[in-house]
């Protein structure tokens, strides 16, 4: 028996006849495509568990009896938001420096010098307008002394898939990608409707490691700072970190 104050947008999920590592209804969410990253004890004699489902990480917490499983804010009496401590502690943190070496060997699309001492990478989905904002901030610093590596992946809308397939079998797929964002407003490039195997597999691909490097946002920037430790930035940034930080250089 697991024996491990209120809760909000609950989810229940009753006890299945399934033996394994946990109980029932944690394997349930497992088989629902939750990764579970971490366990420890909460309030109320529960245990709780912090795990991951396209990208984004969840507390679930489990009753004492472990028939139950809950995902959702849980709060005290005083109205403070648990969750938000649970998730900062026990959440793990990125491994960057291995995330590198993983972003190095990706499914990129290049834009600027390939001999360029700064080094960028950036995951996007294709109907993201903070990517779009991204992009459209970053013109003025891809070039001689910055690459950025565009890594197109499929989390948003129904047709970044297909998107993100026009992108990449394109002859020039930054040539597509720099299409499609002048005509983002607008829906940017055409979807491809019949999406070969290996194109379809690469974009999956990019979506997995997305995940698996704790990225649960787009864009996700990484780049290597000043001391060649290796940052993670997620969302739309604003003029002077984009500039100064992501790029290394003054802001215009």
């Amino acid at each position: 028996m697991y024996k491990r104050f209120i809760m909000t947008g609950l989810l229940s999920l009753p006890l299945a006849a399934v033996a394994a590592e946990y109980p029932a209804p944690i394997q349930q969410l497992e088989q629902r495509g939750l990764t579970i990253q971490a366990e420890f004890e909460a309030p109320g004699g529960m245990t709780g568990f912090v795990g991951q489902a396209n990208g984004q990480s969840l507390a679930i917490y489990l009753t004492e009896d472990g028939q139950y499983a809950f995902l959702g804010q849980m709060m005290d009496g005083n109205g403070q938001n648990l969750t938000q401590q649970h998730m900062a502690r026990h959440e793990p943190k990125p491994d960057l420096a291995s995330a590198w070496e993983q972003l190095e060997n990706a499914d990129w699309i290049a834009e600027g010098d390939e001999n360029a001492e700064r080094v960028v990478y950036v995951f996007m989905d294709p109907n993201c307008p903070f990517c779009s904002a991204f992009w459209r901030a970053a013109r003025p610093y891809v070039g001689e002394n910055a690459q950025l590596r565009h890594i197109m992946v499929d989390i948003l809308g129904q047709d970044s898939l297909g998107k993100s397939a026009r992108i990449l079998s394109a002859d020039s797929p930054i040539e597509a990608l720099t299409a499609h964002e002048l005509n983002h407003e607008n829906g940017g490039i055409e979807p491809l409707t019949q999406i070969p195997a290996d194109i379809r597999a690469r974009i999956q691909a990019n979506t997995q490691l997305m995940s698996a490097i704790g990225a649960h946002a787009t864009p996700a920037i990484y780049f290597r700072d000043a001391d060649g430790n290796v940052r993670q930035l997620m969302g739309m940034q604003p003029p002077a970190v984009i500039a100064e930080q992501i790029f290394d250089q003054p802001l215009q």
